[in-house]
C-alpha cells in the first residue's frame, strides 16, 4: 500500500512547507479538468488525502505511528483516523468536480497565502525587535556620551579616542536600529 508521503512524492521528515508545495503542484498537474488521463481523478484524490492527513501536525503524528507499526490490519486503526480519512476523501472528491479556476483561486493560492502571510508576519517581528534593540543600544550610547563629557570637562576623566570610537560606534548601531525598523514599518 502506498503512504501518504509517497503520493506527494516526498520524505518522510518533510517540513510543512515542503508539503504545500508538493500538495500545489501535484494538484495542479492531477485535477480532472488539466488531466484527462483516466487514473487522474483517481489520482488526484489520493494527493487531497495525503496532504489533509500531512499538513496537520496532530492527524500526520497519528499516521506516522501508524504506518511505523505496520499495522496492515484495518480493524485495529485508531478510529479517530478512519474517521479523518473518510472526511479527507469526501474533501478530496468535492475539490475534483471543483472547476480548474476555482480550485486554483480557492483552495492553492490560499495556502500559498497563508504561507507568505506567516514569513511575512516573522519578518516584521524581527525587523522591529532589533531595530528596537538598537535603538535601545543607542540611548545607552547617548548617555554614556553625555556622562564622559561632563567626566571630561569636570577633569574626572582624561580624554580617549577609542572612547570616542566606541560612542560613534553606538550611535551607528542606532542609526542602523532606526533604519531597520524604518524599513519594516514600511512594508
Amino acid at each position: 500500500m502506498k503512504t501518504y508521503y509517497e503520493t506527494l512524492e516526498i520524505s518522510q521528515n518533510a517540513s510543512i512547507n515542503e508539503i504545500k508545495k508538493a500538495y500545489k503542484k501535484l494538484a495542479l498537474k492531477y485535477h480532472p479538468d488539466v488531466n484527462k488521463a483516466t487514473d487522474a481523478n483517481e489520482k488526484f484524490i489520493e494527493i487531497n488525502e495525503a496532504y489533509e492527513f500531512l499538513s496537520d501536525t496532530n492527524k500526520r503524528k497519528i499516521y506516522d505511528d501508524l504506518i511505523s507499526s505496520n499495522n496492515q490490519n484495518q480493524e485495529n486503526v485508531n478510529q479517530d483516523f478512519e474517521k479523518w480519512k473518510k472526511q479527507a476523501k469526501e474533501k478530496a472528491e468535492k475539490y475534483s468536480k471543483t472547476e480548474y479556476n476555482n480550485f486554483k483561486e480557492n483552495i492553492i493560492d490560499k495556502i500559498t497565502e497563508v504561507y507568505k502571510t506567516t514569513k511575512k508576519g516573522a519578518k516584521f517581528g524581527c525587523g522591529i525587535y532589533f531595530g528596537l534593540s538598537f535603538i535601545g543600544a543607542s540611548i545607552l550610547g547617548i548617555y554614556k556620551y553625555i556622562e564622559y563629557i561632563i567626566q571630561l570637562f569636570k577633569g574626572e576623566k582624561d580624554f580617549s579616542i577609542f572612547k570616542i570610537l566606541w560612542i560613534i560606534m553606538i550611535l551607528f548601531i542606532g542609526l542602523l536600529g532606526y533604519l531597520a525598523c524604518k524599513n519594516t514599518l514600511k512594508k
